[in-house]
């Protein structure tokens, strides 16, 4: 694959839509299937996003798979930067697409959809390491659509509420649990911390929270009160009123209690949510497991920075939580099929995930104790035992349609304040359901 030619793709515009990857997958279904094995050394291309910190452990893993498997096949990394998904669409439309790369459950079903990524089911079933048993059911289900396997487990990525020990400690505040749905952690035990963590200071006012501005991460609020934004099955838009409620009030801690920094008062605390957290200047930040990696490098630079993990809040309806399930596919252009499936077995190994950005995918990985204690004192268990608490979030063709060009902007400016959660919801519902429908997507 010419680097020179895919960085003048980088450079056209990526308006290309899923009627290109539509056609890119048509000329690519009758590469579907993979293909006898070859004696020939093989040299297979892996993508995947990320910060300096993620890529880190993305080239861990392709020098651990070579240590394995070179000469006969040799993995390359390459760092798919800025908006990687419309990216993957040109590349698949030129046919000089990665042979493999990270995807997400959630975008998926697109890929899948269009016949742009490798039809793994007959290699998978006869793989005797390929363990159904070994993940859990409900991540081991999103490896398919419609029936046939298109992707494989590397790791899970919990929300969680990451939280400044030293500060809860210096202000004398109780510790948040240490368990998912515990009783006496509740929204109103929750949102009175968060008033006490908020505090004018020599270096500025410290806040309670940064409550992440993407939609996705309203459902643990939202599921903990017995809401639903989406149907189970991903076909209807629901946001009932326990959904409306429950993200009205993450609005309102920002805009109302001002207990989370806005947009201005963000980029003046550090520019983003991990950026102001480890400047102390928000003493909780809700993210998921891969914030982990960037916390474990920051502490070599400064061990005396305290830090733990804490459950989201229970509800009436109990405690859960998201848990993006990132696994990876292969290109259906791929001309190295086999080699590829190597490859994606590979990323769900105890080699790929130990030290991964979340939790191993694989059950017997996830329970390591080279897992579950990574720092001293963290609560790694937590992690661990999120997958009891998981819902499975919105699964469609339309995802991106969904959620980049629709809902995630709309639900920003809710959180700044220009319409309450009511007003978007009356706008945004035929709309969405529109897409999720196929008819506006």
């Amino acid at each position: 694959m010419a680097l020179t030619r895919r960085g003048m793709l980088l450079r056209t515009s990526i308006a290309v839509g899923s009627a290109v990857l539509a056609a890119c997958g048509a000329e690519n279904a009758g590469s579907s299937q993979p293909d006898a094995k070859s004696a020939a050394p093989v040299t297979i291309s892996f993508a995947a996003h990320g910060d300096a910190s993620w890529q880190e452990v993305w080239n861990k893993i392709v020098v651990r798979f070579n240590q394995q498997h070179a000469p006969k096949i040799t993995a390359q990394f390459f760092s798919s930067e800025g908006d990687q998904w419309n990216k993957y669409v040109v590349l698949m439309t030129s046919g000089e697409m990665w042979d493999v790369f990270r995807m997400e459950d959630k975008r998926l079903p697109g890929f899948a959809k269009n016949k742009s990524v490798l039809d793994i089911t007959s290699v998978a079933a006869k793989d005797k390491d390929t363990k159904k048993d070994d993940f859990p059911q409900s991540i081991w289900d999103e490896f398919f659509y419609e029936g046939k396997q298109y992707a494989f487990g590397h790791d899970l990525s919990p929300a969680v509420i990451f939280y400044n020990r030293k500060l809860f400690k210096e202000k004398g505040i109780t510790l948040p649990p240490t368990t998912w749905g515990d009783k006496s952690w509740t929204w109103d035990r929750y949102l009175d911390t968060l008033r006490k963590l908020t505090l004018d200071g020599p270096a500025g006012k410290t806040y309670g929270v940064y409550n992440n501005t993407w939609w996705v991460y309203q459902h643990p609020f939202v599921w903990a009160e017995g809401g639903s934004i989406i149907s189970k099955d991903s076909k209807q838009v629901v946001f009932d009123p326990a959904a409306i409620d429950a993200m009205q009030r993450n609005a309102d801690v920002i805009n109302q209690q001002r207990v989370s920094p806005n947009a201005a008062e963000l980029r003046e605390t550090g520019g983003s949510g991990g950026q102001a957290f480890q400047r102390g200047r928000v003493a909780m930040n809700i993210d998921n497991a891969s914030y982990t990696i960037t916390l474990r490098q920051f502490m070599q630079t400064d061990p005396s920075f305290d830090w733990d993990m804490a459950p989201t809040p229970t509800g009436k309806a109990g405690a859960f939580t998201r848990v993006a399930n990132n696994n990876v596919s292969a290109w259906s252009g791929t001309k190295s099929p086999d080699a590829a499936w190597t490859y994606l077995k590979f990323m769900a190994s105890k080699e790929a995930t130990v030290d991964a950005r979340g939790i191993p995918s694989r059950l017997s990985v996830a329970a390591l104790p080279e897992v579950t204690s990574r720092t001293p004192n963290q609560n790694w268990k937590l992690l661990a035992e999120a997958g009891k608490v998981r819902k499975s979030e919105l699964l469609s063709p339309y995802f991106a349609k969904f959620d980049d060009q629709t809902l995630r902007p709309a639900f920003v400016e809710a959180l700044e304040g220009k319409r309450t959660v009511r007003e978007m919801v009356t706008d945004l519902k035929p709309k969405l359901q529109a897409i999720l429908d196929g008819r506006d997507a």
